[in-house]
């Protein structure tokens, strides 16, 4: 059997992490699985990176910030038992090198943030096929990112949750058009559902979320997840930036997207086709069987993620369909997404950057919960009267860093509580 080549960009993250038990599962064959283990990058955890190495002997593992590779290089040559067959490389061009190699078929973008941005472009650009997890750059990438992928041969798995769900209920002639900029709405999807479980602290009052720390923030109910996912789920933000990935990836209107309250998780989206006739996905609440998924695609795999929840009985299923409207309106970040989405050009990039230096200033507990999308909406004002292009790396990279200046700027001004 021929092996089919991964790289896996932050595997030691939760969505990494959980990338690698799919790997496990669907690789859980006598002769080995068509699987293999490419690369796994990571910027900076050489401690749970060298975990990884031993349990996963990958052909290479890199560390895209340089000088802690040092640190793996060494430990890797003086390992006493029977050395791993990896070879330990370093730096973003190495990263980028295993996401565009010929040998590599599958990437899986698991990485928060924009850093490895340049590696998941290379991927696309080289026609593999992207299973992407990575909302920051989707909307960094913005429509320029989709024309590039409109011109490639690349394809592209949504494996969050709520994306993978409406991914799931298209028919595969729909599937092939996500991430190119086509409006779906244009071949019989009339709405798709966008659910929200309202994370911590749904209902609290001012008073009470004046008194969120990083420690509350990050448990969130449901999800097992990182620290800025967990704050972003905490302050709603989490579900702005899906708002916004469903319009770049399936190309849809925003009145074509209904955001809705569902507080179990039993359901992770819908889409409703212009018949009348209304597709909903559910399972259990697990990142890795949307992994699994993406990398089988188009095939389904029996074998199922070690570490996954127990199959969920329909009559469970039955007990967990409650759906209730939610006005975006009334959710100041669903009203940022929105805002950042009409305005174009600049704003997606400037809400995407404030909201990343906002949360890791909060986890520092240099500001407040509230000042986090506070923050953003000040950005947003500064920043959102500049209407022209970002249509390159270079300029994208640029605001991106005139943004967090901004919010540092802002910070030792004193205006952050």
């Amino acid at each position: 059997m021929e092996k089919r080549y991964l790289t896996i960009l932050g595997s030691t993250g939760s969505v990494g992490q959980a990338s690698l038990e799919a790997y496990t599962s669907l690789n859980a064959t006598a002769s080995g699985g068509p699987f293999r283990l490419f690369a796994l990058i990571a910027r900076e955890n050489s401690e749970l990176l060298w975990q990884q190495i031993l349990q996963y002997q990958p052909c290479y593992a890199i560390l895209t910030k340089s000088e802690r590779a040092e640190d793996l290089q060494a430990r890797l040559k003086g390992y006493r038992d029977e050395k791993p067959d990896t070879q330990v490389l370093a730096g973003l061009e190495s990263a980028v090198w295993a996401c565009q190699t010929e040998a590599v078929s599958i990437v899986i973008a698991a990485a928060s943030g924009h850093d490895t941005f340049p590696a998941m472009l290379a991927a696309i650009k080289s026609g593999k096929k992207i299973l992407l997890a990575n909302k920051e750059s989707l909307i960094f990438g913005g429509e320029w990112l989709q024309q590039i992928f409109a011109q490639s041969t690349a394809s592209i798995v949504p494996i969050d949750s709520e994306h993978n769900a409406i991914f799931q209920c298209l028919s595969s002639d729909l599937q092939v058009k996500v991430g190119r900029g086509v409006d779906l709405c244009k071949f019989g999807v009339e709405k798709v559902g966008l659910l929200a479980t309202g994370g911590p602290f749904w209902g609290y009052s001012t008073e009470q979320l004046k008194r969120v720390t990083p420690e509350k923030a990050c448990q969130h109910p449901v999800w097992r997840m990182g620290k800025k996912i967990s704050v972003d789920c905490a302050t709603l933000m989490n579900k702005a930036l899906e708002y916004m990935e469903m319009v770049y990836l399936f190309g849809l209107p925003e009145r074509a997207i209904e955001v809705q309250l569902h507080r179990e998780a039993g359901i992770h989206g819908w889409v409703q086709y212009c018949d009348g006739h209304r597709l909903l996905h559910s399972s259990s609440p697990d990142m890795s069987l949307g992994v699994a998924y993406g990398i089988s695609y188009p095939l389904r795999s029996a074998s199922r993620p070690v570490g996954a929840v127990q199959k969920a009985s329909w009559q469970d299923a039955d007990n967990k369909m409650c759906l209730e409207p939610l006005c975006k309106e009334k959710v100041l970040a669903l009203r940022l997404a929105s805002y950042a989405l009409k305005a174009g050009f600049w704003s997606p990039i400037v809400l995407n950057a404030a909201n990343a230096w906002a949360v890791e200033a909060f986890l520092q507990k240099k500001i407040g919960f509230l000042s986090i999308l506070e923050l953003c909406e000040r950005a947003l004002d500064e920043f959102g009267r500049f209407n022209y292009p970002c249509d390159s790396l270079e300029t994208k990279t640029k605001l991106d860093a005139l943004t967090r200046r901004y919010c540092v700027k802002q910070l030792n001004l004193g205006k952050l509580a």
